[in-house]
């Protein structure tokens, strides 16, 4: 970091929000593999972090009397898990109304402020005309991701993946001419039925770690979270 702004090791551009940094980051990852999806537009269709992480931003709590109904100063950065379902509890509970005991997630903000939540679950099931059934897991630390339909590739003959997009038609060219490197051509076959990525060594999920012994703890611990979650879903 540089006054105040991360710089890119490969052209030397310069970002003081950690967000277009890792966007910029992806580019040019992606110019040379495709895993992480941000440039080509699809990073929300995926169940992984591109797709978990974005900001939230509470301006109201700037205003002297209501900063007592957020757990951060005005300015500051909270690394908090936070889900959508959290935002119906949270509301109830900034409005001083009881929160159902059926009803699901944790307040984040108001007077009663629930502790962080140790983990947010995803699901993916269909994407346009194109369909899917992926459950995921995920902190701060790792992400661990359950395929059901692992059969079908990443990029499956659906309008999201079509010729309409540039980038898409550009991709597909090379992929017939052969001229992708292996880490893009993974996109066109069958997906592993499980994938798990430390976030800290590995924050564009890269490597899937499935199979390394050095995460049988991590893998068995999330698989069983995955179970639970899938039990209520």
């Amino acid at each position: 970091m540089v006054g105040g702004k991360r710089i890119c090791p490969i052209c030397k551009k310069g970002y003081k929000s950690e967000y277009w940094y890792k966007k910029h980051l992806s580019n040019h990852n992606n110019k040379h593999k495709l895993k992480n999806y941000t440039e080509w537009g699809f990073g929300i269709f995926y169940i992984m972090c591109i797709g978990f992480w974005m900001y939230l931003i509470f301006y109201p709590f700037y205003i002297p009397k209501y900063q007592h109904l957020m757990n951060s100063k005005p300015g500051d950065k909270n690394d908090d898990l936070v889900s959508f379902v959290d935002f119906a509890p949270s509301v109830l509970n900034l409005a001083g109304v009881r929160i159902p005991d059926y009803m699901q997630g944790f307040s984040f903000f108001g007077d009663k402020i629930n502790s962080p939540r140790e983990y947010i679950f995803g699901a993916r099931s269909r994407a346009d005309d194109m369909y899917e059934m992926s459950r995921a897991v995920m902190n701060n630390e790792f992400i661990y991701i359950r395929h059901y339909m692992p059969h079908l590739p990443y990029i499956q003959p659906g309008f999201i993946f079509s010729d309409e997009k540039w980038s898409f038609r550009e991709l597909r060219k090379m992929h017939q001419a052969g001229t992708l490197p292996p880490e893009s051509e993974e996109m066109w076959n069958r997906k592993p039925a499980e994938e798990l990525y430390d976030l800290r060594d590995d924050p564009h999920e890269w490597n899937n770690v499935i199979d390394d012994s050095l995460y049988t703890d991590e893998k068995t611990r999330l698989r069983k979270i995955a179970d639970r979650f899938l039990q209520q879903d």
